[in-house]
């Protein structure tokens, strides 16, 4: 089978990846789990698969792309990554004459440019500036919703979590005393607040107990759950009011995190330490870092609580 030729290479492989190509533990994880995944397809669903890594195919790997979309509903972002992390490995064979010819050469139909593009990111002052207007709408004594609204836009520059993680969270997420919020417990994903914002919070809170009963930590108008479109105008209209030039740029949370991720590869430099904040694998991290990246050694609670943005 081919997983079980994999396997006989596989020393050699972590090897390779680890000395020659200084990889980290982690990402290596990450390349050999997807290549192991293209294998056992071909094992165990693919009709007629073939009987050595040497007779592997492009076709053979578009076939698995296509099964992985319509079946598992991939993204193109997962789907390219899958087909990197195999070309790497296949790269490896011909490298090592394993192999005599690669059999990725010419692209394919799912590779996307998943880079983010500059239309897709803020500079860090018009988040703050999109934060300041914000703070400026409200009325703490009068008026709710503007309060509900800049807490949602300062805990999405904050923490670079998603709309949906946002519209998601309890109150009960919320731990003044030990300055913590659960993001998603399912995946450990914790976020340490700052002085600043767990004071915020407490004031949320006992300003939202007033005005509504229910378990989310941001309700709507009718006490019930936003929604991500709800957000998105949000922003939007805030984003516009701060004088954002909004013409070809993504003004969204998607933008607020693009921002938040860069700002933490830039200021950290640690991808495994960057991966725990944002819950992004590695891979896509990288897809994130520019030529001119600094190398820094700082940790992800000492980040959070200089957050260059408060």
């Amino acid at each position: 089978m081919l997983i079980e030729q994999y396997q006989e290479l596989l020393p050699e492989y972590r090897q390779y990846n680890l000395t020659e190509k200084g990889i980290e533990e982690i990402t290596l994880k990450l390349y050999l789990c997807n290549v192991e995944k293209f294998l056992e397809y071909l094992d165990f669903i693919y009709v007629n698969p073939p009987k050595k890594l040497e007779y592997i195919n492009e076709s053979h790997v578009m076939d698995f792309l296509k099964f992985k979309e319509e079946k598992h509903k991939s993204s193109t972002s997962t789907l390219d990554r899958y087909y990197r992390n195999i070309k790497y490995f296949f790269g490896f064979l011909l490298e090592k004459r394993y192999i005599k010819a690669p059999i990725l050469e010419n692209g394919h139909n799912y590779e996307v440019n998943f880079r983010p593009k500059r239309a897709d990111f803020f500079t860090r002052d018009e988040l703050k500036n999109i934060i300041k207007t914000s703070k400026n709408k409200y009325d703490f004594k009068k008026d709710f919703f503007s309060f509900r609204d800049y807490i949602i836009i300062t805990l999405l520059c904050y923490s670079g979590m998603t709309v949906g993680e946002l519209i998601n969270l309890k109150e009960r997420d919320v731990n003044i005393l030990s300055m913590k919020l659960t993001i998603s417990k399912q995946r450990g994903r914790i976020v340490y607040l700052n002085k600043d914002l767990c004071i915020l919070l407490k004031d949320y809170v006992l300003a939202k107990n007033k005005y509504k009963i229910t378990e989310y930590l941001f309700p709507s108008k009718y006490n019930k759950q936003l929604t991500t479109r709800w957000v998105e105008k949000m922003i939007n209209n805030i984003a516009t009011e701060a004088g954002i030039d909004i013409d070809e740029r993504s003004i969204s949370p998607k933008a607020i995190r693009n921002t938040f991720v860069r700002m933490i590869i830039d200021d950290i430099g640690d991808l495994a330490v960057a991966a725990r904040i944002t819950g992004l694998d590695i891979v896509t991290l990288t897809d994130y870092i520019e030529e001119d990246t600094p190398e820094t050694d700082i940790k992800a609670e000492e980040f959070l609580n200089k957050n260059p943005l408060f």
